[in-house]
């Protein structure tokens, strides 16, 4: 079918007290999925980015925007994402940013 734009599919999936699993295609038609799964936590989370495909700037923007006192951790990282988080700034230890490359996206808070 030519022509036809696909949507991106995206999912945030509760993962254990304050932990997420992204999944899919986080972008400006996807982005105010995890804002409305981020914006009432009360502090600290972990977002499970290991199956998450793509991520543009808005995706970004929707984890950082406003939590200045909080501890940010992503694990499953990819370097994609990562690339991003560089060019950002976001890795020079100033950001409350706690980053994972290969996490197996477990819950930090729970005993194994």
């Amino acid at each position: 079918m030519r022509g036809v734009l696909k949507r991106p599919v995206f999912g945030v999936v509760p993962a254990g007290d304050s932990h997420f699993r992204l999944q899919g295609e986080l972008d400006l038609s996807t982005v105010e999925i995890l804002r409305l799964a981020l914006h009432k936590l009360p502090g600290d989370f972990t977002l499970d980015m290991s199956e998450l495909d793509f991520m543009d700037s808005t995706g970004l923007h929707a984890i950082f925007d406003g939590r200045d006192a909080v501890t940010v951790t992503l694990v499953g990282v990819r370097p994609m994402v990562m690339k991003i988080l560089d060019l950002a700034g976001l890795l020079d230890g100033r950001h409350g940013l706690i980053v994972i490359p290969n996490g197996d996206g477990s819950d930090p808070s729970k005993p194994s």
